[in-house]
């Protein structure tokens, strides 16, 4: 895929999380769509486009929202690696296969998150409040996979999911 195409797709993406998905919530938690889009992207695209995704989402976040610039960059790239390290356990073609690489990634990123926020000695963050906000937001992820994939996938690959 075209680096212009992934780029205009990231900063789209990016858009809506900041603006439309901040106001789908419960309990003040919203979904991630940066980490549902970067698992697709790894799942479904045969090559590496899944690393300029999460550069892209990470350089976005750190410049706008974090007080230290590379953590969230760092951890999309972590997310990227491990996805395309066991992309053979995970098939594209199960919903379920994604639905469980969506809740572990969203999970992973505010763990790491938290420990990172630890170590900068940036007390924002509760370890309980990592651990809720993951389950909760991991939840809300499987939701909205579990109802966009299959459209997008029959869109991207040209045939129904198995």
């Amino acid at each position: 895929m075209k680096t212009r195409l992934i780029l205009l797709i990231s900063v789209i993406t990016y858009i809506l999380q900041t603006t439309i998905v901040s106001h789908i919530q419960i309990g003040g938690i919203h979904p991630n769509l940066l980490i549902m889009v970067l698992v697709i992207f790894i799942l479904i695209f045969e090559k590496n486009e899944g690393y300029y995704v999460a550069v892209i989402f990470g350089f976005l976040q750190d410049i706008m929202a974090t007080k230290a610039l590379g953590i969230n960059t760092l951890i999309y790239i972590l997310i990227a690696i491990t996805l395309y390290r066991f992309k053979e356990v995970f098939f594209s073609e199960f919903r379920i296969s994604v639905m469980i690489a969506v809740a572990i990634a969203g999970f992973f990123y505010h763990m790491a998150y938290y420990t990172v926020s630890v170590f900068i000695l940036d007390n924002t963050r509760t370890f309980q409040f990592a651990l809720s906000t993951g389950a909760v937001e991991s939840i809300l992820n499987i939701l909205i996979v579990y109802i966009i994939y299959g459209t997008l996938f029959k869109y991207l690959k040209g045939h129904p999911l198995n």
